[in-house]
Parts: C-alpha cells; sequence; structure tokens
C-alpha cells in the first residue's frame, strides 16, 4: 500500500520532472537525484539541495512544487 508520504514524493518528482524538461540546458548531464532530495525528521518532510550550484529561477520553482505538494 502507498503511504502518504510515497504519494506526495511521486506527485514532486512529477513536477520537479517538468522543470527538468523546461530547463535542459542546466540539467544536461545531471539527474534530479544529484540536485536536491527530500529528507524526513520527526514526520515533517524537507527539500535539501546539493552542492551544485543551482541557478536561483530553477531553485525557486522547486521550493514553489515543494511548498505546493507538502505544504
Amino acid at each position: 500500500m502507498v503511504t502518504d508520504l510515497q504519494s506526495k514524493k511521486a506527485s514532486f518528482n512529477t513536477l520537479a520532472f517538468q522543470i527538468r524538461v523546461d530547463n535542459l540546458e542546466y540539467f544536461r548531464g545531471k539527474t534530479l537525484s544529484k540536485v536536491f532530495s527530500i529528507t524526513t525528521s520527526e514526520g515533517k518532510s524537507e527539500l535539501v539541495f546539493s552542492k551544485v550550484e543551482i541557478p536561483m529561477e530553477i531553485k525557486g520553482k522547486l521550493k514553489e512544487a515543494f511548498t505546493t505538494i507538502f505544504g
């Protein structure tokens, strides 16, 4: 059975993949997992960016998508 967290991660990954498609120049040669990860502690999920330099526009879109899904 799919948990709420798994469902939210799947929904977020759909949005993140669209952001990746829209910004292929930046993401060329990078997987989404090299750019960010979702961590959970004490029941609260958090979007954590890797040390790779990420353009603010893309970072903002990812944060907005995360907030939309995880609240």
